[in-house]
């Protein structure tokens, strides 16, 4: 496995740490406050967006109906959702994904 750090450097990750290296990626912020979501299996034009309700929880929110996709989530930065995070706050049975 080959990892590129911060300065664009290519370093080869050897085998026993990969499993490491997998789950502190993986934990990693990736999402925050703002962006906005597709669930292009429903319906490819609805836009949801993620949206702190209450101080550390965070949801999506339709932004056609302003309805919540469920219920908020609790989470440690809303600026720095990790995966997990967003899985929790997404569920798994539909994938969300980034409107750029």
């Amino acid at each position: 496995m080959k990892i590129i750090d911060d300065k664009g450097i290519t370093h080869e990750v050897p085998s026993y740490l990969i499993p490491k290296v997998k789950k502190i990626i993986s934990s990693m912020p990736i999402y925050h406050v703002g962006q906005r979501f597709r669930v292009p299996q429903l319906e490819p034009t609805d836009t949801y967006m993620l949206c702190q309700v209450r101080p550390n929880e965070v949801t999506l929110i339709h932004l056609g109906s302003a309805n919540r996709w469920r219920e908020p989530i609790n989470v440690k930065a809303p600026n720095a959702i990790t995966k997990e995070e967003f899985e929790k706050i997404a569920g798994t049975e539909y994938k969300f994904e980034l409107v750029e």
